[in-house]
């Protein structure tokens, strides 16, 4: 209030022959002052907005068509300002805008999007460096600040002018982006033509059941609230055909156009090989991004008025959870030839339960592993090590992907995961209004549904054929692509417990490694994975008891993969596992059965909160609109001669096998207590066999043998039952 819009100083050098020594001398200047800006967003204003506008086909090509022009031309100017290094200085100060989203056109609960104050300035620097002509190098730093960046939850006084009460949901932030850009670039290689680096502190998300349903209605309510949509009149389709007609007439035919095109691309793929043979590689854009922690603290319940600024939904006794990443490193380069070198690494994800009114002894559920939990030393002297590390690479037609899981924890109480996930399947529910216009519009809904499917499915069907018969036809040679995939999963520890309020619980741990390697190249593949010391044990779960408690359920094992596509030939895959030896205990069946147990409560639980829906209302008179209705649509035809393409498809691949192994595989039934037990029967079963061209034909062929004897604990030996 009381300041300008926005007011803007550009001021142009005309000094053809200044002194490239002087740093302190522009080209340009521009200072821009932008007061803030308060919008409401209304899905429905928006597409009414469109479809006004869309009743101006040609006025409207008209302005599609200039402003691609437009483009074009700014485009143009920006690359020969970049390659001319023009010195242009900034110093901007923007009041971003403030977005206010309600949760659809009736309502006064609004979600607010303040994107905080923008400030861009530069200053350029000069480097000892001079090329022949005795210029030195110069480099144009930019500076981006971006303060107090926050979203809330609101509800507006009604004239919706003034916010009474707010909810913080997103804590302000501050982003800083600096970037480098080498003036010099014609001659200094030494330096990236651009060089970004950001750094965002810390991201604070601060989330109660209830903001959580309100952005989820957002999202339902707002976003899916549009106008009807009128059927075309006879007139305006005529028109339109015209319009058609009197475009395609003026196009060139598409052979020449495939013919031009295949020819042209060939010759520039020629030369571009000439010319990136000739000229060196260098770095033309480099990036780093850092983040140092994202935090998400979630909030049981949460009133569905607000009371306040600060909400008592976001009380810690009403806490729930809190899930955060810890060091979120994103590096890369972009060379002149087009390559791509990226590297993104996270240092750790935690998740703690953050209920006060829990007599939970185990707070955190997942971390990453230390890297010597034995050692006495202390953490200072071992080696840093990351949770995730994730390597992407290209260079023209080739990909590489590596990703690395190193060792974590994750603790698994399923009656905790499952109040978890009520808090996200609970902002799933349908909102009040929703719920009061559902039970008038279920009829006029199943009967505005079958038509549309049919003619749907028909209008896809003719435009597959279309584009399966245009693509056959105008569709150029693509060139060799090659793509090799790495997956690597450090032994992990899954830990399923029994109750969380009791350190010393049972508890079942499941540990293993993964590797996981894929090449494609063209229609070729090649895969090779392998689950490693794939084992699974119940103990205590209190460290210091694990131990001594152990006892191994499944045994180590190893499970093999080995798969490619022969050329002209299906996929070949070989699955073999080694000897499976599995000891099952009433111990393990006890602590299964409980678990089993408590989800069933938990179900129960959820049951009986959720609330019915009222069909009260269903005879109650709504207001319709013509076009709503299936039977009151104008069907619109459509010319045989554009349906008439047939969809060429592919033929089903050839020579598939797929071959499993399992020689041994051993289970054994156990009676006792914890670890006392002694066995009792054993079933020992062999498999092989082998599935052939299941995309045509399924052929399976397999044998299996079994053996089962029980132990005599008399006579220490074991006894068949059933022979070999």
């Amino acid at each position: 209030m009381g300041q300008e819009a926005l007011s803007a100083q550009v001021v142009l050098y005309n000094e053809d022959g200044q002194n490239e020594t002087l740093a302190e001398k522009v080209d340009m200047s521009v200072q821009a002052n932008m007061a803030c800006l308060r919008v409401v967003f209304l899905n429905w204003f928006v597409s009414s907005l469109l479809k006004f506008l869309n009743s101006f086909q040609q006025a409207q090509q008209a302005i599609m068509d200039a402003a691609a022009g437009a483009a074009e031309a700014a485009k143009h100017n920006m690359q020969e300002a970049y390659q001319k290094a023009v010195k242009l200085s900034l110093n901007i100060k923007l009041q971003a805008p403030i977005i206010i989203i309600p949760v659809n056109s009736r309502s006064l609960d609004v979600l607010i999007m303040d994107f905080g104050n923008l400030t861009i300035y530069n200053k350029f620097r000069t480097l000892n460096i001079c090329n022949s002509a005795g210029y030195p190098a110069v480099i144009d730093e930019l500076n981006l600040d971006l303060q107090n960046l926050k979203l809330s939850r609101a509800k507006l006084d009604n004239e919706a002018k003034e916010v009474i009460n707010e909810s913080l949901i997103l804590q302000p932030i501050t982003f800083g982006l600096v970037m480098l850009r080498n003036l010099s670039a014609g001659w200094y290689k030494e330096i990236p033509d651009i060089d970004l680096s950001g750094r965002l502190e810390s991201i604070n998300v601060t989330l109660s059941q209830e903001d959580f349903s309100k952005v989820m209605h957002v999202l339902k309510d707002n976003f899916a609230e549009s106008v009807v949509v009128e059927p075309s009149t006879p007139d305006t389709a005529e028109s339109e055909k015209k319009l058609t007609e009197s475009k395609k007439s003026l196009e060139r035919p598409n052979t020449l156009e495939g013919f031009k095109s295949v020819t042209l691309e060939s010759e520039v793929e020629d030369k571009d090989k000439e010319t990136a043979a000739a000229v060196p590689v260098y770095t033309s854009i480099k990036f780093t991004f850092t983040m140092d922690s994202l935090i998400v603290d979630l909030f049981a319940g949460g009133s569905k008025e607000l009371h306040g600024v600060s909400s008592t939904a976001h009380l810690p006794e009403n806490g729930l959870a809190c899930f955060s990443l810890h060091i979120l490193s994103l590096k890369g380069k972009i060379l002149s030839d087009g390559s791509i070198i990226t590297s993104i690494l996270l240092v750790d994800c935690l998740l703690d339960d953050t209920r006060v009114k829990s007599d939970s002894k185990i707070k955190r559920l997942m971390e990453r592993k230390p890297e010597n939990p034995g050692a006495s030393g202390s953490a200072v002297e071992a080696p840093f090590r990351s949770m995730i590390d994730l390597t992407y690479q290209q260079k023209g037609s080739e990909m590489f992907v590596d990703l690395r899981i190193f060792g974590f924890t994750l603790i698994l109480c399923l009656s905790y995961l499952m109040k978890v996930a009520d808090f996200f399947t609970s902002g799933m529910a349908p909102s009040a209004t929703t719920t009061e216009d559902a039970s008038a519009e279920i009829i006029t809904s199943q009967f505005n549904n079958l038509p549309a499917k049919s003619s749907k499915a028909s209008t896809v069907t003719a435009a597959k054929s279309r584009s399966s018969t245009t693509s056959a036809t105008a569709s150029p040679p693509s060139s060799a692509s090659m793509m090799t995939v790495n997956v690597r999963v450090e032994k992990p520890d899954i830990i399923l417990v029994e109750d969380m309020e009791d350190l010393d619980t049972s508890a079942i741990i499941l540990n293993n490694e993964i590797v996981f390697k894929l090449r494609i190249a063209d229609s070729h593949q090649v895969m090779n994975g392998s689950i490693k010391d794939l084992q699974l044990y119940s103990c205590c779960f209190n460290p210091k008891r694990r131990k001594e408690t152990m006892a191994q359920i499944l045994h180590p094992c190893s499970i093999s993969l080995a798969g490619s596509t022969p050329e002209g030939q299906g996929l070949h895959l070989d699955v073999c596992m080694t000897d499976i030896r599995l000891r099952v205990s009433p111990a393990t069946i006890g602590l299964l059965s409980s678990v089993q147990s408590q989800l069933a409560v938990v179900s129960a639980e959820a049951e009986e909160q959720a609330t019915e829906v009222d069909y009260s209302n269903i005879w109650t008179p709504k207001n319709f609109h013509d076009a709503e209705y299936w039977f009151l649509k104008t069907e619109v035809g459509e010319d045989a001669v554009l349906g008439s393409g047939v969809a060429v498809e592919p033929a089903p691949p050839t020579g598939e096998i797929c071959i499993l192994s399992a020689p041994s595989v051993i289970i054994t039934m156990e009676a006792g207590v914890g670890s006392q037990t002694l066995p009792m029967i054993l079933v020992d079963i062999g498999f092989q066999g082998s599935v052939t061209n299941w995309s045509t034909q399924m052929s399976v062929s397999s044998g299996l043998t079994v053996q089962v004897a029980y132990y005599n604990s008399e006579q220490a030996l074991w006894e068949p039952l059933i022979e070999p």
